[in-house]
């Protein structure tokens, strides 16, 4: 505004400039370095204002502000200084570049200096950007875009090695057949999923690393596909009493049907349900049929167990249950949700192998012997009144009978009856043992019954009105006697 009212009154009322181009000059030149505008003395002659002109022969002196932080902000942009950005060890490759040309590249775009180190006794590996702060933040940008390109190309990897590139019995030799003729084939998968693919034939391994799992996986189905045929199918097994009985023992079940569709079987990983079948496509469908089939075979049946007497079951250390097992061909599993708690007993199998199993676990719930090895014998003893006897505080005298005899003792919940497993002399010998402590117990528990007996036909007899006469009557006499 000030600079319109000085300009307007250096201006007549017709709109024409007294003053010449020197006046405007000096006016703007002194109003642009700040200054006061210098006074307008009015003039007689029609209401002109009159503009001091510039004294050339004496110039005013102006006093200018100082600059100072302009200059320290000038400074400070031109300083040098540095950023160390930490590397591992194969990002280095990454940074420098084939011949360095993408560390020379960072250099020459950001006016930095890079200095990678590779590391050491107390020195880190990384990289070292030196320059101006501008030229650093620039060399910093570019280079995390380099190195998360980088980073996302091998996010995602997996290594195949043994029997999942097998040609054979050999891994170097499905090896071999990925990377093809002059390495053809190991290129074409490289270009196509965009993985990096290392082969190692010595130690028969292969890495596929890729930017995503999917990627990754497509690398892995086509490297798969060249060693053991044109695709590939699974099915989930869900369980591993299921495997079991799929696979059959030792593998026969696998083996059998390979040879018969010329399919390869295969789990996943270690200890996975799922089976992978590889093979041409039609074949691959034969091989599914056969396992399904075989999985509504063996789905058996399931019972359940009473939460006190899954030990039986079980046996000592597992022994009754491996024993069920091994003679059926199924496989059990129980579950019980809390200790005891009733359980639920799974039997998988061939339909007659479960109903022999279910068999002996019932035996083994009742407590009768499922297993006898050879040589030994089994017999029954009716223990009676004695049983508390027999068994002893906590089961401590039927474990000194089992020790002292060698023999195997059972005793039903809820029964008298008492099994003895064991060589034949060594059962007759318990046998008797046991004879001695039941014995007396029960020739007291019948002498006790007999008087009491006893005593309530002389209770009867009494509220009969006393003994019988030999007519049939009550002497009237004795009454009173």
């Amino acid at each position: 505004r000030q600079q319109r009212r000085l300009s307007t009154a250096a201006v007549g009322p017709n709109g024409h400039d007294d003053d010449d181009e020197d006046d405007d000059a000096f006016l703007l030149s002194t109003f642009a370095k700040g200054s006061r505008a210098p006074s307008k003395p009015k003039k007689e002659d029609g209401g002109w204002s009159t503009i001091g002109k510039k004294n050339k022969s004496s110039p005013v002196e102006e006093e200018e502000e100082p600059v100072v932080e302009e200059e320290e902000e000038v400074a400070n942009a031109n300083a040098t200084t540095s950023l160390t950005i930490p590397l591992t060890e194969a990002e280095i490759p990454i940074v420098i570049g084939p011949k360095g040309s993408t560390i020379q590249q960072l250099q020459q775009d950001s006016g930095a200096k890079l200095d990678v180190s590779k590391g050491g006794i107390n020195v880190a590996t990384g990289v070292t950007i030196i320059g101006t702060p501008s030229a650093i933040a620039l060399a910093q940008e570019q280079l995390e875009t380099i190195l998360a390109l980088e980073r996302s190309k091998v996010a995602h990897s997996v290594v195949l090695s043994g029997k999942d590139i097998m040609i054979g019995n050999s891994a170097a030799n499905g090896i071999k057949a990925i990377i093809g003729r002059g390495g053809s084939t190991i290129q074409n998968i490289q270009a196509v999923t965009g993985c990096k693919l290392d082969a190692d034939v010595d130690a028969g391994t292969l890495s596929i690393v890729g930017p995503s799992a999917d990627a990754v996986s497509q690398a892995q189905t086509m490297c798969q596909n060249i060693v053991h045929g044109e695709s590939q199918s699974t099915v989930d097994l869900k369980t591993r009493n299921m495997v079991m009985m799929v696979c059959g023992k030792g593998l026969v079940n696998l083996k059998q049907w390979q040879e018969e569709t010329s399919c390869r079987f295969d789990f996943v990983e270690r200890g996975s349900t799922v089976l992978k079948i590889t093979g041409d496509t039609d074949k691959i469908a034969r091989a599914l049929m056969l396992v399904t089939e075989r999985m509504a075979l063996c789905k058996g049946s399931s019972m359940e167990l009473p939460g006190d007497k899954i030990g039986a079951v079980y046996g000592k250390g597992g022994s009754t249950l491996r024993h069920i097992q091994d003679s059926t061909g199924v496989s059990v599993e129980i579950q019980q949700p809390t200790p005891g708690a009733a359980a639920t007993c799974h039997i998988l199998g061939e339909p007659t192998a479960v109903q022999a199993a279910q068999d002996m676990i019932t035996k083994a719930l009742e407590g009768e012997v499922v297993e006898l090895k050879p040589g030994h014998v089994l017999e029954k003893i009716d223990l009676g009144i004695a049983v508390s006897a027999v068994i002893g505080r906590g089961g401590s005298k039927l474990q000194e009978l089992e020790k002292t005899h060698q023999v195997q003792l059972s005793i039903g919940r809820g029964t008298s009856i008492c099994t003895i497993v064991g060589k034949p002399d060594a059962v007759q010998k318990c046998r008797t043992e046991i004879t001695s402590i039941t014995q007396p117990l029960i020739d007291k528990a019948e002498a006790e019954a007999k008087i009491a007996a006893q005593a309530e036909q002389m209770t009867l007899e009494n509220a009969n009105g006393g003994t019988p006469n030999a007519w049939g009557g009550v002497d009237a006499d004795l009454d009173g006697w």
